[in-house]
Formats: structure tokens, sequence, C-alpha cells
């Protein structure tokens, strides 16, 4: 842990009831000069964070809005390292780069985090409006001990968001079949799975699952955006972003490594949270070819996270692919 962290860990966890920690007990806690206690103070303040100064009393931290990889890093275990970049192509891209340069085992949970994303993703190669500053943006790589299907780790993840959401915000959020989590009729978050697989076995190496949450307003979702995308906080005050990024991630890592026990239980909650179960939705078919847009009524989720549907003409599917729209949602929410 470098002084930045002891620092930050330090003035979280104050051992004086009016919040503050001395510099000269800063300074013993991370084996520095005083000198040195104050040019970190003055580095998290240049990152957002609002530090009290009182002659004789010391620092309190005053405002817990600080966002980088050091502030989310002390929220998270020790085996789960983060790298930070200020604004990124992608998450999942930087996430895939990493992979593709080094050995893959060595990445094991392994975090990826921006502040803005340039060309963030979704489903089918679709942008996600990813503005810098408002918003959480990850992408954890992760090697599975365990083979599932792909919608699994989706719907885990769905899970781990709506979870995290409801312990930081108190705000019980739901999931729009296959990766939205939705409240209301709006967005607030996405996400995106991919995997790597070994040529040869076909065996399912490693896996980037990335997520973008959409914390508060901003300028960029303006235009068509503006009746799609929703937000947890009405404005910029109180965002929690650290906060939120640290529990999603300790959440969806909680899922993945109890193996087939807790992701089962994780796409049991993923049927109570869904918004399209006990609907009539339009499925749309990735490939013209496969055929037209359908309507059908939703009965159920399968373990693999597919949905089961009652068609018009009485008979029952499994959909596993494709987009599907909900009366009463934005038909471009998907």
């Amino acid at each position: 842990m470098n002084v930045k962290e002891q620092v930050l860990k330090a003035l979280q966890n104050p051992g004086s009831g009016d919040g503050f920690v001395s510099g000269e007990e800063l300074a013993g806690i991370c084996g520095v000069t005083r000198a040195s206690v104050w040019k970190t103070i003055r580095a998290l303040r240049e990152q957002g964070a609002t530090i009290e100064a009182v002659k004789n009393r010391g620092y309190r931290l005053a405002s817990e809005e600080l966002y980088d990889g050091a502030s989310v890093g002390i929220l998270l275990p020790p085996d789960i390292p983060v790298s930070y970049f200020e604004t990124l192509d992608s998450t999942n891209a930087q996430a895939k780069r990493m992979l593709f340069q080094r050995n893959i085992p060595g990445l094991h949970k392994h975090l990826v985090v921006s502040n803005g994303q340039t060309d963030g993703r979704g489903r089918f190669g679709r942008s996600f409006c990813s503005p810098h500053g408002t918003g959480v943006y990850f992408s954890l790589i992760y090697i599975p001990s365990f083979q599932c299907a792909p919608g699994v780790i989706t719907a885990s993840a769905a899970t781990a968001l709506c979870r995290a959401i409801q312990k930081v915000y108190a705000i019980d959020a739901g999931i729009k079949w296959m990766n939205d989590i939705v409240i209301g009729n709006r967005k607030v978050a996405g996400i995106l799975t991919e995997g790597i697989t070994d040529l040869e076995s076909g065996v399912l190496t490693a896996v980037v699952i990335g997520c973008g949450i959409n914390i508060a307003p901003n300028a960029a979702f303006d235009g068509d955006l503006q009746e799609i995308v929703g937000t947890l906080r009405s404005d910029r005050t109180d965002m929690r972003r650290r906060q939120l990024c640290a529990q999603s991630v300790n959440e969806l890592v909680a899922i993945l490594d109890g193996g087939t026990e807790t992701l089962g239980l994780a796409v049991d909650e993923y049927r109570r949270r869904s918004v399209v179960v006990g609907q009539t939705i339009t499925v749309h078919p990735l490939i013209p070819q496969q055929g037209q847009p359908y309507r059908c009524f939703v009965t159920g989720i399968t373990d693999d996270a597919c949905l089961e549907v009652r068609l018009e003409d009485g008979s029952t599917a499994v959909v596993s692919g494709g987009e599907v729209s909900v009366s009463g949602f934005n038909a471009r929410i998907s």
C-alpha cells in the first residue's frame, strides 16, 4: 500500500470521535515525514477529495467523492488489483489488450477502471455513452474454474449491480433481459461480457465483464438519449462512485468465486428482478435471415438465463439471443 492509500485509509477510519487524524499520526502510520503527508493531502485534494485541515487537530475527510485507483482499491480485497485511467477508449478493450499482452493466469480478478470512455460499447457493437466524471465504468478480468452458459455470467453481473445499487443508494433496480439495469422505464446501467476461448480446445480461458453505470446527469445524455437514459442521482452531489464501483465488484466476485451454487442463486435473483417475465414482448432476431420480429409472452427464465416464452399460436419456445422490446419501455433500450 503506497503513502496515498495509507493516508486515505487512515482518514476513512479515524480513531478520534471528531474524525480528525493528526499530521504526526499520519506520518507515523506511513513512515514518512509530515512534509510528505502534506504533499499527499494536497494530491488527494487535487483528485477531488475534500479534506479539512485544522491547527492542532489535524486532517479530516469531509467528502468522499474522490475517485481513482487508490480510492477504489482500498475498498477491495488485496487479490483484486486495480488499473485506473482518467480516460480510455473502452475498459473492455483495455482488458483484452492486457490479456493478449500478458500471462492470462496472472490477470485473474484484475480490475480496469476509467473515469470516462471515448468508445464505450454495448451488445451488438452499439455505443454506450460514457461521459467523464459522472459514471462508473469498469471491466473485471476473471479466469473461471467452471464452465457455464455465457448468459449466466451476464445474469450474475446484472444481479451483482442490482445488489450494489441497493446497498449503496437503497434503490431497488430491475433487470431487462439480457443486460440492462433499469429504474422505472429508464436504463441506468449496461453490461457487456466477452470471452477469450482456447482455439484448440474451445474451452473458455478468460472472461471480461464490462459494466457501465450512469450515476449523475450529464449534458451528453441530451438529445436522443434524453428519453432513454436514467441516472441514480438527480445531481452531482453525493455520487459515491468509488463505493458503488467497489461494491459492484465485490458482489460480482463473490458470486463467481462461489461457483455453481452462488451462480444458481444469482440467476434466481435475476428472475425475481426481471421486468420482462409476465410481459408481452417483441423479439428482434440478430440476423434478419433468421426471421422477422415476433411477439410472445414471457413465462419464465431458464437456468441458463434464456427466456421461456409462449408464442401467439400457443406453442412454447426458448429465446437465447437477439433483442427484446417491452411495452412501456422505449424500444431502443436493449
